[in-house]
C-alpha cells in the first residue's frame, strides 16, 4: 500500500489491512479523522513494518485487532492514540512487540490470543487506564517491564505454561491483590512485583529456585510469604519496605540474608532463624524500628561461625 493512499478520507471509519500486504507507506491515513477501527487480517506473512508517522495519524482510533506479527521499532507507537480503548491479538500473531502500547493514554482492555507466546518488553508499560488483561494458556514469556506502572490493573492470571518473567514486569501495579506464580517459573527476577502495594496473597511454586533483588520491595500489604525449599538466599532488598510484615520465620533452607533484605520493614517485630544461616549481609534489618525480638535456633558455636557483614 503506497504513500498517502487514503489521505483525506474523512468518512473512512474502518479499515482492514489484507493478509497479502507486505509493506505500508507513509501518511497512509493522514486526515482520516473518523477512522475508529483498524484490523490487521490474519496472516502468516513475515512481520509487517511501518514508518513512524503511520501510527502518529491514528488519533481517532478506538479499537485494534492484530492477526499477524508486526515489526515495531519505536517507543509508544500508540501513545498518540488518545481514544484507543481496546486491543486484541489473535489469528496468526505469535508475539506482542515491545513498547507497542507504552504510555497509551486510553487503553483499558487487552485480549491476547492463543498463538501468542511472548509479550515484549514494556509492551503495556505505563498505561494509566489499563484495567483488564487476558493472557493465553500458551504464553511462555512476559518480558521486562511489560506491565510496569499499570496502576489500575487489579487482576491478572498467569498461565500455567509460563516459563519466563522479566525484571519489573508487574512493578508498580498497585491494585493487584493476589497472584499465583505458575509451576514452570524457576526464578523471580529483580523488582518483579516492586511497588505492588495492595498485594496481600501470593502463591509461589515449590520448584522456585531463586528470588531477585527487590522482587517484593514496597509490597506494603504482604503479611507473609511462603518461601519454597529450593531457595538458598534472600537477596538484596528482596522485602525492602514491606511494612505489613510483623514477624518472619526464616526457613531452614535459607543460608544467606542479603543486604537490606528486610530494610525499612517498619512493622517487623520478631525474626527467627537457625544455624543454617551462615551469612548476614550489611543492613539486612536496616531501619526496622519496631524490631524487638530475635530468635536463634543454633548453638553459640554456630553463631560464632556466622559471617555478619559490618557496614
Amino acid at each position: 500500500i503506497g504513500d498517502y493512499a487514503f489521505s483525506g478520507c474523512t468518512a473512512l471509519e474502518e479499515f482492514t489491512v489484507p493478509a497479502a500486504v507486505t509493506s505500508m507507506g507513509s501518511g497512509l491515513f493522514s486526515g482520516c479523522t473518523s477512522l475508529s477501527r483498524l484490523i490487521f487480517a490474519d496472516s502468516k506473512e513475515p512481520a509487517l513494518a511501518f514508518s513512524y508517522d503511520f501510527f502518529a495519524e491514528l488519533g481517532s482510533l478506538q479499537s485494534l485487532y492484530v492477526g499477524r506479527n508486526l515489526e515495531v521499532d519505536y517507543n509508544g507507537v500508540f501513545s498518540n492514540a488518545a481514544r484507543l480503548t481496546k486491543a486484541t491479538f489473535g489469528g496468526e500473531a505469535t508475539y506482542v512487540p515491545g513498547r507497542i502500547f507504552w504510555q497509551a493514554p486510553a487503553l483499558e482492555e487487552v485480549e491476547i490470543g492463543g498463538k501468542v507466546d511472548s509479550v515484549g518488553w514494556a509492551a503495556f508499560a505505563e498505561c494509566p487506564k489499563l484495567a483488564s488483561v487476558v493472557l493465553p494458556e500458551g504464553l511462555r514469556v512476559v518480558d521486562y517491564d511489560a506491565f510496569q506502572g499499570d496502576s489500575l490493573l487489579a487482576q491478572i492470571s498467569l498461565p500455567a505454561g509460563l516459563q519466563v518473567l522479566g525484571s519489573g514486569a508487574f512493578s508498580g501495579c498497585s491494585r493487584i491483590e493476589e497472584l499465583t506464580v505458575p509451576a514452570g517459573i524457576r526464578r523471580l527476577p529483580d523488582y518483579l512485583f516492586s511497588g505492588c502495594t495492595r498485594l496481600r496473597s501470593l502463591s509461589l511454586p515449590e520448584g522456585l529456585e531463586a528470588l531477585g533483588s527487590g522482587t517484593f520491595s514496597d509490597c506494603a500489604s504482604l503479611t507473609e510469604v511462603p518461601i519454597p525449599e529450593a531457595i538458598r538466599e534472600l537477596p538484596e532488598s528482596v522485602f525492602y519496605g514491606c511494612s505489613g510484615l510483623d514477624s518472619i520465620a526464616i526457613p531452614e533452607n535459607i543460608e544467606v540474608i542479603g543486604r537490606h533484605a528486610f530494610g525499612s520493614c517498619s512493622g517487623l517485630q520478631a525474626v527467627s532463624f537457625g544455624a543454617q544461616v551462615d551469612t548476614i549481609r550489611d543492613g539486612a534489618f536496616y531501619e526496622c524500628g519496631a524490631l524487638q525480638r530475635f530468635y536463634y535456633g543454633g548453638t553459640m558455636g554456630d553463631w560464632c561461625r556466622t559471617f555478619i557483614e559490618a557496614g
